[in-house]
């Protein structure tokens, strides 16, 4: 209920702030109808966002065109959530409305932990460990750049005291794919510095949510990035019977499930593979020795958290071809239909 009142009170004072800017009539409503501009000058300023609150007030009615060009959230009526979403693109806040498409420039960063990143070779290992972002790129054309950014041992939250996060975060610019990977060493409760809240919003400090969205999402699209959250693989863990336990980290899975949902409901673009329930229903299918035959191996045991190589040239093609399930743009530079 409190946030509830404090969006209305944040859209009324926009509302009031915006009466007093010179020049806003009605007649701005009668321009041509296009995503956003509601006065036809072929951007998205605080005069569109002026139009849309009066329509949401009653104050002005829009209709056929007019309307469909407001009603930015797709949601068949023009209200206060269209205002705020053309108010964070007119502020510079977003980059993208609902619905628009973003074409893929080429550019693919990858942040996330040991699963995806590189790893130096061990002579211990019969088997090495090798990240799927390490081999992501191989099923690219020449056209694509993958930057591999992720770092062994980083969680969503001690990620961002590395060197690789400033690295780059500012440099993600419109069209760039921008793939969010960690979980892993999040549940580490004995570790404060990388141990993050799966059970806690968005909105609360310290928890995984509020470090994936604060952090990662929202300067992606206010870059114009496509953020794509991608949960954390299974482990390799098989009981006596040869069955695939339980997880540990199941709950940060569900919980970037619950973000992505609930950034979309806000009106950003961002995507989810639900890369923990695809490497499940993959290890459950092919059963335990051909899933331990995707793990490295030192000369004493398995590996049950990292890949080998063969292991991450699967996970990166289970990664792409669900990509081409949910019809990523980014897809159509990749060597082969897979």
């Amino acid at each position: 209920m409190r946030n509830k009142v404090c969006r209305a009170a944040f859209v009324c004072c926009i509302l009031l702030v915006l009466l007093c800017l010179p020049g806003m009539t009605a007649a701005a409503a009668d321009a041509d109808a296009v995503a956003g501009d509601l006065d036809g000058n072929g951007r998205v300023t605080l005069r569109d966002v002026l139009v849309v609150l009066k329509a949401a007030a009653k104050m002005e009615t829009l209709e056929g065109e007019k309307q469909a060009a407001a009603d930015v959230n797709g949601n068949g009526s023009v209200d206060a959530k269209d205002a705020l979403l053309l108010f964070k693109k007119a502020v510079g806040k977003l980059y993208y409305l609902p619905g628009e498409k973003i074409e893929a420039s080429g550019q693919i960063y990858i942040a996330g932990d040991s699963i995806a990143s590189k790893h130096d070779e061990d002579p211990t290992y019969q088997r090495q460990l090798v990240g799927w972002g390490v081999v992501l790129g191989d099923l690219f054309d020449a056209s694509v750049n993958v930057h591999n950014e992720a770092r062994s041992g980083a969680s969503a939250k001690s990620y961002l005291q590395t060197t690789n996060y400033p690295a780059f975060i500012n440099q993600l610019a419109a069209g760039d794919y921008f793939l969010i990977s960690f979980g892993h060493n999040d549940e580490k409760v004995s570790d404060p510095g990388r141990y993050t809240d799966p059970e806690g919003d968005s909105a609360t400090p310290e928890s995984y949510k509020w470090y994936l969205k604060k952090y990662y999402i929202e300067p992606a699209v206010r870059a114009g990035a496509y953020p794509v959250l991608l949960s954390s693989v299974v482990r390799c863990t098989f009981d006596m019977e040869g069955v695939l336990m339980a997880q540990s980290h199941a709950s940060y899975a569900a919980a970037m499930a619950e973000l992505a949902e609930e950034c979309r409901a806000e009106g950003l673009q961002v995507g989810y593979i639900d890369l923990q329930k695809l490497t499940g229903d993959y290890y459950r299918t092919v059963g335990q020795t051909e899933a331990e035959s995707l793990h490295a191996f030192d000369a004493e045991k398995l590996d049950t958290t990292h890949y080998c190589e063969k292991g991450a040239r699967l996970a990166a093609q289970i990664i792409t071809e669900e990509m081409q399930r949910q019809e990523y743009d980014i897809c159509r530079f990749l060597k082969t239909v897979q």
